[in-house]
């Protein structure tokens, strides 16, 4: 697997660089297969940056990605940006806040999974409250 060395800010540039290196592409080959550039994936993957719609779409036709996912995740990040929060209704607790980016990269399955740990950990930790 490719392994990128840049920490991605944001929801959408994580999920963008777990993709891309899920996909085994180096940013200068998924540059290339989306007709751009590697400073600009450089950018995106940092979260310096967002795609047009047409690079957005492109991204997600080149690492099998859902379109709509990643746009509500930018539209997040672009709220997060400006106000340096999220609206209450978009809001969710601050411990919750690294899962919520992850989450809706994995499978079902693995989804399934983490609900199952989770649950078995929260049986465990009951009687010690």
């Amino acid at each position: 697997m490719s392994k990128i060395e840049i920490e991605p800010k944001g929801r959408f540039a994580t999920a963008l660089k777990a993709a891309v290196e899920s996909a085994d592409l180096s940013l200068a080959d998924l540059a290339q297969q989306v007709d751009s550039t590697y400073e600009h994936m450089r950018k995106l993957v940092a979260g310096r940056a967002y795609p047009s719609t047409h690079l957005l779409r492109a991204l997600a036709r080149v690492l099998k990605a859902d379109r709509q996912a990643w746009l509500q995740m930018i539209e997040a990040d672009k709220l997060h940006k400006r106000y340096k929060t999220l609206p209450a209704q978009l809001k969710i607790s601050p411990e919750l806040e690294p899962f919520e980016a992850i989450i809706p990269l994995l499978n079902p399955h693995s989804r399934e999974t983490l609900l199952a740990m989770a649950k078995t950990m929260l049986r465990q930790d009951r009687p010690n409250r």
